[in-house]
């Protein structure tokens, strides 16, 4: 039986497989290794011990239901499956199994990669925990707790042991605001996050790419640094450390050197992403009245996950991040009335977009059990982009023509995604992948019956593939819709430049045709909606990555002058620049930001993206992070203590929304314990904001950037 040839069933092929045989499919030259598995404990390699391995998961596996999620890395990924296990404590838990070519001994999955630990919830913590298996890789002084012992070993994946708040850092019992914030290259010793000079607010941080010693029985990775810890390294500075270079780079894998992904060591570069983001939502002066009553959790992502933006294994390093942050928060500040607010800034292009997907399900069930009073994110920043088409079922019936332009040079994957409302056995429609003329390969049509590749007839290997795939909703749904699980299409392609011996896609214009067949049950007005996925290399890391695009005849990229446009959408068009939000900014109780220009009559950034569509309204508000034409960014921290640098952005926004967040809570005005504080911080917001005049792109209203971070007064 070929298992990547089974009959499709909701559960899809694999889930087809393990029924049928009661087996994990270990044929055809691919090998499964398990990256994220229930309880947060980490399964090895089964390359190590293949055979015990694959009993144990055969067992967990018994009846479970499995979705397939996307392939990020065309040539060593055969198939990747999300796994949802029966509900254990009220929550199920997820499963990613990755199938590896085994042929390819040149190949490593990326260091950090096998300790990517699921997110325990609350419910499943505290709820009825009689069946809870307790290990051993859980602090002493705990031992005596079961509940706690559970969290420990669902959720505290960082190393080092349980934080305790300094008594001598804050107000006994009084009302603390904590900023917690999940990002990349946190510079946690400069002095805008500082009590005193030796002294720090970041009462613990989770650094999950910083090396550490493993055992065979705990599942930590990274470093987990308390505040005292922080102060120790602190007090160093002048004398084992020269100054903050050193002390970071005593932290680093690779010091004062270059990572193989990320370039520069990310905190030995003058910019640093997370130190802007900090300042903006939670920097301070160190003599500042309120200080010790603003506090921080932080997590810095691995450099290796940041480097790739198609998303690759991100949600499950960021629901860690999440379990972590509420864990700590809970242990830390068990005698202090607090409300955590959350930053996240990163974006996608690709996904669910109607608030059910991974990251916004989780995002709205943390809100939903008050472990966070309000989480910040970026409403996106790919107005401009190209990336998104919308088809309707009757501009099918005439036939619909895309084409999509993969760029030579581009040493990275390249994705892209079609979306349909409900669940279909297979496409309502034809479609035919036609690649660059002059590459040899023979176009292609289809309706996805079973996965495709397309194969470049003079290397012999495939340059892309293409799959039906069904998308469940995660959790229930909070607001009373029909949770429906939904038909997506993904085509992966090569990367167009590859090493000697790797396949490589051609670079060009591959043409992407629609045609309805003739049962087509589709409503006429029923879209298809498609989205190119993030590609790009982010600044401070090695240039790889270059951005896939649509293009059509009728597009207008440009305007009269030679611009960019900026309309909301041209002449008709399949390529849209309405909704094009961030595929993790749909929740309903997230707030996602939008930037802003002050500037004349004001009007969104260039590159804010939009709402608009069925699934996805607008952005909730704008910050005005921009000044003029000419002045388009904001001053904020710079990696080092007393520097400075520019930035910009809808993560720049989100960050200096949380700061308006926290000021409502540490001035009183929604305060610690309020009831509804998630809503009533919304409502806040709202309020403060000057209307909008363009709610697709800015929400309901504009708010300004707080005094407090530093040079906002000369914002350039």
């Amino acid at each position: 039986m070929n298992w990547r040839l089974a009959p499709r069933t909701l559960a899809d092929p694999y889930g087809h497989w393990m029924r049928k045989t009661g087996t994990i499919p270990t044929t055809g030259g691919w090998q499964p290794r398990v990256i994220y598995t229930p309880w947060g404990m980490l399964a090895r390699a089964m390359t190590d011990n293949a055979g015990t391995t694959v009993q144990a998961l055969e067992a967990l596996f018994s009846g479970a239901s499995s979705y397939r999620v996307n392939l990020h890395d065309l040539e060593h990924w055969a198939y990747c499956d999300l796994r949802k296990d029966q509900p254990h404590f009220g929550q199920g838990h997820n499963e990613l199994i990755i199938f590896e070519k085994a042929n390819n001994p040149s190949f490593e999955l990326p260091r950090l990669l096998g300790h990517a630990l699921e997110a325990a919830t609350e419910e499943q913590v505290f709820g009825s925990d009689a069946g809870a298996v307790v290990y051993s890789d859980v602090p002493q002084s705990l031992s005596g707790n079961l509940t706690t012992c559970f969290a420990a070993n669902s959720g505290l994946v960082a190393s080092g042991s349980m934080p305790v708040l300094p008594a001598d850092t804050c107000d006994k019992g009084g009302p603390l605001v904590v900023t917690a914030i999940i990002d990349h290259a946190i510079p946690f010793a400069h002095e805008r996050f500082r009590l005193s000079a030796d002294r720090s607010r970041i009462d613990a941080i989770w650094l999950q790419g910083t090396p550490t010693a493993q055992s065979n029985t705990s599942p930590a990775i990274g470093r987990a640094l308390t505040g005292s810890s922080i102060a120790d390294l602190l007090g160093q500075i002048g004398g084992a450390f020269r100054d903050e270079n050193e002390l970071y780079s005593s932290m680093s894998s690779v010091p004062m050197g270059r990572d193989r992904q990320a370039g520069d060591t990310p905190l030995q570069q003058s910019f640093c992403h997370g130190g802007m983001m900090l300042d903006l939502a939670a920097g301070r002066e160190i003599n500042d009245a309120l200080a010790s009553k603003h506090r921080i959790l932080g997590v810095e992502l691995p450099a290796q996950i940041v480097a790739q933006t198609n998303g690759f294994l991100h949600e499950l390093f960021v629901k860690s991040a999440m379990n972590w942050i509420w864990f700590t928060a809970r242990s830390m500040y068990a005698n202090h009335p607090h409300e955590v607010i959350l930053n996240y800034s990163f974006g996608d292009f690709c996904g669910r977009r109607d608030g059910l997907g991974m990251l916004d399900a989780d995002f709205q069930l943390r809100l939903d059990r008050d472990e966070l009073a309000g989480i910040t994110v970026s409403a996106g920043n790919g107005f401009q982009s190209d990336c998104h088409a919308e088809i309707t079922a009757s501009e099918m019936a005439q036939g619909q023509d895309l084409t999509l332009c993969l760029q030579p040079g581009d040493k990275t994957p390249s994705f892209v995604q079609f979306w349909l409302d409900g669940s279909h056995e297979s496409l309502p429609f034809e479609l035919e992948i036609k690649p660059p003329s002059t590459s040899g390969i023979a176009p292609i049509v289809t309706s996805l019956e079973d996965d495709l590749e397309l194969v470049d007839p003079k290397a012999g290997s495939a340059v892309a593939r293409a799959y039906l795939q069904q998308d469940a909703p995660r959790y229930a749904v909070p607001d009373g819709r029909t949770a429906t699980i939904r038909t997506r299409v993904t085509i992966a392609f090569c990367r167009t430049e590859a090493a000697r011996g790797q396949a490589a896609a051609p670079a060009g214009r591959w043409g992407l045709s629609f045609k309805s067949r003739a049962n087509c049950d589709l409503s006429a007005q029923e879209k298809v909606m498609l989205w190119v996925e993030r590609g790009d290399s982010l600044p401070g890391f090695l240039p790889a990555g270059r951005q896939a695009y649509l293009a059509h005849a009728n597009h207008q990229r440009w305007d009269e002058s030679g611009r960019r446009n900026t309309a909301l959408d041209g002449a008709w068009s399949p390529i849209k620049r309405r909704n094009t939000l961030s595929a993790n900014a749909n929740a309903a109780d997230v707030l996602s930001v939008a930037a802003y220009r002050q500037a004349g009559r004001g009007q969104p950034a260039l590159y804010t993206a939009a709402g608009g569509g069925a699934k996805s309204g607008g952005p909730t508000v704008a910050v005005a992070i921009e000044r003029s034409d000419n002045r388009r960014s904001v001053l904020a921290a710079g990696t080092l203590s007393g520097a400075t640098r520019m930035g910009n952005g809808t993560s720049a926004a989100s960050a200096a929304l949380s700061r308006h967040l926290a000021e409502a809570v540490l001035s009183g005005t929604v305060p610690v314990g309020s009831a509804d504080i998630v809503k009533r911080l919304r409502s806040h917001v709202i309020d403060l904001a000057e209307p909008s005049k363009n709610p697709a792109r800015s929400g309901a209203g504009v708010l300004p950037v707080l005094d407090g971070c530093v040079g906002i007064h000369k914002s350039v």
